[in-house]
């Protein structure tokens, strides 16, 4: 039996073999790393911004680039095109990406990328939930941390802010599990009952 450390080692080097396969061209590929980020961006009824701020911060142009995402749609199970979403599907494309995407884009600079693209903040969470590196977890837990220790038990009652919370906590539960618990013991009754 293979070694789970070293099967997922031989799975990604797989996975980036079929990615450059179907993605000769080196423009294509940057569109796969730009949904690599992201559990799913927004392209339409009302959330065109994500698109357009993904292509901005892969400095890619965004008709180009939709024109290649449909180009790549058509082989099956690598992008994934709905209504209002595009993603790269299926999860070891973008586990395998994750990391080499995550390291070109922020240059050592995570908050380029956390800071500067708020459309896209809670896919860039989810999607670090499931495939982050230990050094992308420590830079969004990081990046966090500031605004996590300024929470108030009263804004608990914000749905977006408990999300927010859980996806954190998903990342790095170590460091964000003690100020949920700070968080909950300062609140009262009547802030833990309105909670969101």
């Amino acid at each position: 039996l293979r070694q789970p450390a070293r099967f997922w080692d031989e799975s990604a080097t797989e996975a980036l073999e079929i990615l450059q396969y179907i993605a000769p061209d080196p423009q294509d590929f940057r569109v796969l790393q730009c949904l690599s980020l992201f559990s799913r961006i927004g392209h339409s009824g009302g959330l065109e911004q994500q698109w357009q701020e993904a292509c901005s911060l892969f400095g890619i142009e965004i008709q180009d680039a939709w024109r290649r995402a449909l180009r790549l749609a058509k082989t099956p199970s690598v992008v994934l095109i709905g209504p209002r979403y595009l993603s790269l599907r299926p999860p070891i494309f973008a586990k395998a990406l994750f990391e080499p995407t995550w390291t070109d884009v922020t240059l050592g600079n995570p908050t380029r990328l956390l800071g500067s693209y708020p459309s896209l903040v809670t896919a860039l969470l989810k999607q670090a939930e499931l495939n982050a590196h230990d050094a992308a977890r420590d830079a969004i837990i990081n990046w966090a941390l500031p605004s996590l220790r300024d929470l108030t038990a009263n804004q608990l009652r914000d749905a977006q802010i408990v999300d927010r919370l859980l996806n954190l906590v998903e990342i790095q539960p170590g460091r964000v599990l003690p100020i949920v618990a700070r968080l909950i013991q300062s609140a009262s009754d009547e802030e833990l009952l309105a909670t969101g």
